[in-house]
């Protein structure tokens, strides 16, 4: 993008991030449109509580104090190292809020690891019984679908959600529940209901859960505090609006903390911290090269976990062909990386190759099963990334083909909405883009935040700073809103 550009996309971002929030919380909440396809799949209204005004006045509060925190560190008058303490710290604040609304609080997003259609990790690793269940005989003791039966989620994932679950089930203690008292009994008390079918019921799995619930939590924070890092190397004007857009601008992680999508988001924020740092050095020819092996050696444990992490692998190497010399090395150092990992799962008698070709079958039986046709979902899908992955991302993926390929964001951000344009309109991801995109939003948010913090200056362009400001307060708005207005876990 020619210099004259940047400044009046940057001005339409500011301008359409104020008010498609305003319109998608009105869609979500004051229409009975449908969020998907009718009688295929859609997103279910709930009754939200008579006001909305606690969950969205919290969250609100907290976002003002970090946005307070950014006009500081962007106007020179509070050290970078504070102000990013406190927009981290406002941003978990504000991810406790909002998960204490919806239907259950908090205990809804341990109902999604205990619900064997909402996820089914936990009951695979809970039920395993026999030596080399969850390695070698993985395929053919996890993997396998019943007869006329359709595929679980369980059913098209490798081994990475299953051996994580069954890491933390095998952990002695109470350590977890005695964190959440209030919500450990709230599951309890949906287990003497009858809501948590055996072997769900147990002690020992609600407290599983609460732990993944921790875990997640952790790594969203973890993932942000890494994006922070792969910014903070360049010593940019406007970092503190770039701040706010990595902690408040997508909610797809909070909205979906239950499921194990959003443990996801940290693998992808190491990943792009490392793709950075990769990209930012020129001297030392040899620390490219491994820090390209460690990002391939990241992106190939995701694929341990999701076949979705094909996305974010191909635009690595996507960054490594763009990138300028010495690619061939670079891929090299990528692909030696990247392969490690089945090398390494080989050692404990999984076969990568072979669960990964089973979980793609399963995924197809699944497509053709569902009979979610194509052309309704191309269009929704765009829909499902505005609400769930945010405004802002999504404007900067359309966007970032202004840009030029040697601007410094434009060498992210190009290849990263290139791949992201493909997946929407694949079709790879009918009635569930916006969940999935939680594994990639980290890579747009670091670009975006990027070409923010260098072309936004609040001294100089007061106007579009703090509305900008404002549309990531509304997209942290919006975030609250379909959190207490959707059906996002199944419950009963």
């Amino acid at each position: 993008m020619k210099k004259s550009f940047i400044h009046p996309f940057l001005a339409f971002i500011a301008i359409a991030g104020f008010l498609l929030p305003l319109l998608l919380i009105a869609l979500v909440r004051w229409s009975d449109l449908p969020l998907g396809v009718s009688g295929n799949w859609e997103w279910v209204r709930i009754s939200p509580p008579t006001t909305l005004l606690p969950t969205c006045l919290l969250s609100l509060l907290c976002f003002a104090a970090a946005a307070f925190a950014a006009w500081r560190m962007d106007t020179h008058r509070l050290s970078r190292s504070t102000a990013i303490v406190v927009i981290l710290l406002c941003g978990l604040l504000a991810d406790l809020a909002i998960l204490h609304g919806g239907r259950a609080g908090l205990a809804e997003n341990a109902l999604a690891p205990l619900n064997a259609f909402a996820t089914g990790y936990l009951e695979a690793a809970a039920t395993a019984e026999k030596p080399g269940d969850l390695t070698r005989h993985f395929s053919a003791r996890v993997l396998r679908v019943p007869t006329g039966e359709v595929p679980q989620h369980r059913h098209v994932h490798p081994p990475g959600n299953v051996l994580l679950s069954a890491v933390l089930f095998n952990i002695p203690g109470h350590f977890a529940t005695k964190l959440l008292p209030g919500t450990a009994e709230a599951l309890a008390e949906l287990a003497r209901e009858g809501i948590l079918m055996p072997p769900m019921d147990t002690p020992q799995a609600r407290e599983t859960a609460l732990r993944l619930v921790l875990l997640f939590l952790g790594a969203l924070t973890a993932g942000r505090l890494l994006l922070f890092l792969a910014l903070r190397r360049f010593r940019l004007p406007g970092a503190g609006v770039a701040a706010l857009l990595i902690t408040f601008g997508s909610g797809t992680g909070v909205l979906f903390l239950g499921h194990y999508d959003t443990f996801y988001f940290l693998i992808t924020a190491a990943a792009a911290f490392i793709a950075v740092t990769a990209l930012g050095r020129h001297s030392n020819r040899r620390i490219p090269l491994l820090l390209w092996g460690v990002l391939g050696l990241i992106l190939g444990t995701g694929a341990l976990f999701s076949l979705g992490f094909g996305a974010p692998i191909l635009l690595g190497m996507l960054l490594i062909v763009l990138s300028g010399r010495d690619r061939w090395l670079r891929l090299s150092a990528y692909a030696a990386g990247g392969f490690a990992v089945p090398g390494i799962a080989a050692l404990s008698g999984m076969n990568l190759p072979a669960i990964a070709l089973r979980c793609w079958e399963n995924h197809r039986l699944f497509n053709a099963m569902a009979g979610r046709a194509y052309w309704p979902w191309a269009a929704y899908n765009l829909l499902d990334a505005l609400l769930f992955a945010g405004v802002a991302v999504t404007l900067l993926i359309f966007g970032a083909f202004f840009l030029q390929r040697r601007h410094p964001a434009g060498r992210v951000l190009i290849p990263a909405a290139g791949v992201w344009l493909f997946l929407l309109f694949s079709g790879s991801a009918s009635g569930e883009f916006g969940r999935l995109t939680v594994l990639y939003v980290p890579v747009l948010l670091a670009g975006g935040a990027f070409l923010l913090a260098r072309a936004t200056i609040p001294k100089q362009s007061p106007g579009r700073y703090f509305l900008l400001l404002a549309g990531i307060g509304l997209a942290l708005l919006q975030t609250a809103v379909l959190r207490e207005s959707l059906k996002l876990v199944l419950i009963d």
